[in-house]
């Protein structure tokens, strides 16, 4: 049984994979102009997600989702310089999501 199981679906229909506690669980997801990592691990009691996001080219605009609340690129630099700080970010967005 896997520790982690991921699901991926594109025009040749759907896969799945799976990942050990040893190996956790890694996607990449890109397009002509940005890429996005996404890996989970496990580290302790803790399951640790790790995004990585780049541009690959200027010029085209991404939109970034958190939870369903859209993240502007300002935003998105200040949790990429503030990594520590994430997980208030987080928080408040939900607060925000439901009042």
């Amino acid at each position: 049984m896997s520790e982690f199981y991921g699901w991926l679906q594109g025009n040749r229909g759907e896969t799945t994979r799976g990942g050990s506690l040893k190996s956790g669980v890694w996607a990449k997801i890109q397009s002509w102009f940005n890429t996005c990592s996404i890996q989970m691990i496990r580290d302790g009691d803790n399951d640790i997600l790790h995004i990585s996001i780049s541009k690959k080219q200027d010029g085209k605009k991404l939109k970034i989702f958190l939870d369903n609340v859209e993240i502007n690129q300002e935003d998105f630099e200040l949790i990429r310089q503030n990594g520590e700080e994430f997980n208030k970010f987080l928080t408040n967005l939900r607060v925000l999501k439901s009042l």
